[in-house]
Protein backbone atom coordinates (compact mmCIF):
# COMPACT_ATOMS: atom_id res chain seq x y z
CA UNK A 1 0.00 0.00 0.00
CA UNK A 2 1.38 3.15 -1.13
CA UNK A 3 2.05 5.96 1.55
CA UNK A 4 0.37 9.29 1.73
CA UNK A 5 3.14 11.25 0.43
CA UNK A 6 3.57 9.03 -2.70
CA UNK A 7 -0.79 9.19 -3.46
CA UNK A 8 0.10 12.77 -3.01
CA UNK A 9 2.24 13.31 -6.46
CA UNK A 10 -0.14 11.54 -8.74
CA UNK A 11 -1.79 14.21 -10.60
CA UNK A 12 -1.44 17.35 -11.47
CA UNK A 13 -1.51 20.74 -8.36
CA UNK A 14 -5.68 21.66 -8.30
CA UNK A 15 -6.31 24.78 -9.82
CA UNK A 16 -7.75 27.87 -7.51
CA UNK A 17 -10.98 28.82 -7.99
CA UNK A 18 -10.51 32.55 -8.22
CA UNK A 19 -7.45 32.25 -10.79
CA UNK A 20 -9.75 31.20 -13.09
CA UNK A 21 -12.37 33.21 -13.15
CA UNK A 22 -9.22 35.73 -13.36
CA UNK A 23 -8.54 34.20 -16.95
CA UNK A 24 -11.66 34.20 -17.73
CA UNK A 25 -12.77 37.56 -17.11
CA UNK A 26 -9.55 38.88 -18.42
CA UNK A 27 -9.92 36.74 -21.36
CA UNK A 28 -13.43 37.82 -22.29
CA UNK A 29 -12.56 41.16 -21.48
CA UNK A 30 -9.86 41.31 -24.84
CA UNK A 31 -11.84 38.92 -26.83
CA UNK A 32 -9.94 35.79 -26.09
CA UNK A 33 -12.78 33.58 -25.43
CA UNK A 34 -11.25 30.02 -26.24
CA UNK A 35 -10.77 28.21 -23.35
CA UNK A 36 -7.54 26.48 -25.96
CA UNK A 37 -6.35 30.17 -26.37
CA UNK A 38 -6.53 30.61 -22.83
CA UNK A 39 -4.66 27.88 -22.06
CA UNK A 40 -2.14 28.91 -24.77
CA UNK A 41 -1.50 32.58 -23.22
CA UNK A 42 -1.12 31.35 -19.89
CA UNK A 43 2.63 29.87 -21.76
CA UNK A 44 2.87 32.98 -23.59
CA UNK A 45 1.53 35.81 -22.58
CA UNK A 46 2.91 37.93 -19.47
CA UNK A 47 -0.75 38.79 -18.33
CA UNK A 48 -2.19 36.14 -18.54
CA UNK A 49 0.95 33.91 -16.78
CA UNK A 50 0.12 36.69 -13.81
CA UNK A 51 -3.39 35.72 -13.60
CA UNK A 52 -2.70 32.36 -13.35
CA UNK A 53 -0.33 33.18 -11.02
CA UNK A 54 2.14 30.97 -13.15
CA UNK A 55 0.20 27.89 -13.05
CA UNK A 56 -0.75 26.53 -16.46
CA UNK A 57 -3.97 25.23 -16.70
CA UNK A 58 -5.31 22.79 -19.11
CA UNK A 59 -8.02 23.90 -21.55
CA UNK A 60 -10.67 20.92 -20.33
CA UNK A 61 -10.30 22.50 -16.52
CA UNK A 62 -11.05 26.19 -17.90
CA UNK A 63 -13.82 24.93 -20.34
CA UNK A 64 -15.96 22.41 -17.29
CA UNK A 65 -15.86 25.69 -15.08
CA UNK A 66 -17.01 27.86 -17.33
CA UNK A 67 -20.08 25.46 -17.95
CA UNK A 68 -20.21 24.93 -13.89
CA UNK A 69 -20.28 28.45 -13.26
CA UNK A 70 -21.86 30.46 -16.32
CA UNK A 71 -24.38 32.39 -14.49
CA UNK A 72 -22.01 33.27 -11.99
CA UNK A 73 -19.30 34.40 -14.73
CA UNK A 74 -22.10 36.60 -16.33
CA UNK A 75 -22.83 38.39 -13.57
CA UNK A 76 -19.39 38.67 -12.03
CA UNK A 77 -18.62 40.08 -15.84
CA UNK A 78 -21.61 42.83 -15.77
CA UNK A 79 -20.57 44.14 -12.26
CA UNK A 80 -17.38 44.84 -13.96
CA UNK A 81 -18.62 46.48 -17.20
CA UNK A 82 -21.24 48.64 -14.39
CA UNK A 83 -17.90 49.83 -12.39
CA UNK A 84 -16.01 50.56 -15.14
CA UNK A 85 -18.41 52.85 -16.66
CA UNK A 86 -19.12 54.55 -12.97
CA UNK A 87 -15.65 55.23 -13.32
CA UNK A 88 -15.82 56.78 -16.80
CA UNK A 89 -13.37 54.46 -18.32
CA UNK A 90 -16.12 52.61 -21.22
CA UNK A 91 -19.61 53.85 -22.23
CA UNK A 92 -22.30 51.28 -22.24
CA UNK A 93 -24.76 51.20 -25.41
CA UNK A 94 -26.84 48.75 -27.40
CA UNK A 95 -25.87 47.12 -30.03
CA UNK A 96 -27.94 45.35 -32.58
CA UNK A 97 -27.23 42.71 -35.39
CA UNK A 98 -29.61 41.45 -37.86
CA UNK A 99 -28.92 38.28 -38.97
CA UNK A 100 -30.86 38.14 -42.07
CA UNK A 101 -30.21 36.74 -45.44
CA UNK A 102 -30.65 38.52 -48.52
CA UNK A 103 -29.64 36.99 -52.18
CA UNK A 104 -26.81 39.39 -54.10
CA UNK A 105 -26.08 40.04 -57.34
CA UNK A 106 -22.47 40.79 -57.13
CA UNK A 107 -21.34 39.76 -60.67
CA UNK A 108 -19.44 42.58 -62.55
CA UNK A 109 -22.96 42.39 -64.88
CA UNK A 110 -24.97 43.68 -62.46
CA UNK A 111 -22.50 45.80 -60.43
CA UNK A 112 -22.77 49.74 -61.14
CA UNK A 113 -19.72 52.06 -60.64
CA UNK A 114 -20.02 55.37 -58.31
CA UNK A 115 -19.83 57.61 -61.44
CA UNK A 116 -22.57 55.41 -63.55
CA UNK A 117 -24.95 55.64 -60.12
CA UNK A 118 -24.46 59.81 -60.52
CA UNK A 119 -25.15 59.46 -64.61
CA UNK A 120 -28.16 57.43 -63.38
CA UNK A 121 -29.84 59.67 -60.97
CA UNK A 122 -28.83 63.18 -63.32
CA UNK A 123 -30.72 60.84 -66.15
CA UNK A 124 -33.65 60.14 -63.51
CA UNK A 125 -33.55 64.01 -62.45
CA UNK A 126 -33.77 65.77 -66.27
CA UNK A 127 -36.71 62.98 -67.32
CA UNK A 128 -38.72 64.04 -64.47
CA UNK A 129 -37.89 61.64 -61.36
CA UNK A 130 -37.47 57.87 -60.57
CA UNK A 131 -40.35 55.89 -61.98
CA UNK A 132 -43.04 54.96 -59.75
CA UNK A 133 -45.24 52.00 -58.55
CA UNK A 134 -48.20 51.15 -60.68
CA UNK A 135 -51.83 52.55 -59.59
CA UNK A 136 -52.26 48.76 -58.07
CA UNK A 137 -49.31 49.47 -55.78
CA UNK A 138 -50.28 52.08 -54.57
CA UNK A 139 -48.20 54.68 -56.95
CA UNK A 140 -48.95 56.05 -60.42
CA UNK A 141 -47.61 55.79 -63.74
CA UNK A 142 -45.59 58.58 -64.84
CA UNK A 143 -43.24 57.71 -67.95
CA UNK A 144 -41.47 54.82 -69.12
CA UNK A 145 -38.81 55.54 -69.96
CA UNK A 146 -35.49 53.19 -70.55
CA UNK A 147 -31.92 54.67 -69.45
CA UNK A 148 -30.10 55.22 -73.00
CA UNK A 149 -27.08 53.57 -70.47
CA UNK A 150 -26.07 49.52 -70.46
CA UNK A 151 -27.02 49.41 -67.29
CA UNK A 152 -30.76 49.39 -66.75
CA UNK A 153 -32.69 50.21 -62.95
Amino acid sequence: MPSTSAAMDVGSRPIIRFLLTRLLLYGYSIGVTSSRAIEKATYDNVVFRYLAADQHPDHDTIASFRQEHLEALAGLFVQGLRLCSKAGLIQLGSIAIDGTKMLAKASTRHSVSHQKLGEQEQYWKAVGGWPTLPPAFGGGWKRKLPYPGKHSL
